[in-house]
């Protein structure tokens, strides 16, 4: 069975066609109110999420400043000449400092003394599993990483360089030929993989 609903007559009562415009006009405001209500929600979310992110300042010689950053792509975004960013990601399984751009630095003065500050952050601010490294070995670590960044090997993950806890003691180039390789193994397969196809 089939029902079809009335078509609405020429001759309609005037009150009838002032409700049906009264809803034409309700229903933009509802929309309008609506959409106003969720851009505030998420207004509200994004501060909180900002506010959630911790950022720690500490100054270092020559005008720059370390920032140890508890969000990745802020510390993306912020890191520049004046502005050495790190990403604290010590709350995995394999804790780390990751330090954007690291490339820029070239000196090993510079790179000791930022190293140092990272390290007494550590101190100051421990984590579980905790960060250990040593010294020398962080520092043998960013020097290796801006060698292969300057001959051109594997730049994009060459340039900022990630200070983890199964480098140490490890040899860092050979950590990294080991990541590189497989980045490497992956391309070739993918290439394999699209011949076929």
């Amino acid at each position: 069975m089939t029902v079809k609903c009335k078509e609405s007559a020429p001759d309609d009562s005037p009150y009838e066609r002032h409700s049906d415009e009264l809803a034409q006009m309700r229903r933009p405001a509802f929309v309008c109110v609506y959409m106003a209500l969720t851009s505030a929600f998420s207004i509200v979310t994004l501060l909180a999420m900002e506010q959630t992110s911790q950022t720690i300042e500490l100054p270092l010689s020559g005008g720059r400043t370390l920032h140890v950053y508890s969000d990745k792509a802020q510390a993306e975004r912020c890191a520049d000449n004046s502005v050495i960013a790190v990403y604290d990601d010590r709350h995995t399984g394999n804790p780390s400092f990751q330090i954007e751009n690291s490339c820029r630095i070239t000196r090993r003065r510079e790179r000791l003394e930022v190293l140092s500050a990272l390290i007494a952050f550590d101190r100051e601010h421990p984590a579980d599993p905790p960060w250990h490294r040593s010294l020398h070995s962080l520092e043998r670590e960013w020097a290796e990483h801006n060698l292969a960044y300057r001959v051109g090997f594997l730049r994009s993950r060459a340039r900022s360089v990630d200070l983890d806890n199964h480098a140490e003691g490890k040899g860092a180039f050979g950590y990294f030929l080991k990541s590189a390789w497989g980045v490497v193994y992956k391309f070739v397969l993918i290439k394999q993989k699209t011949k076929r196809e």
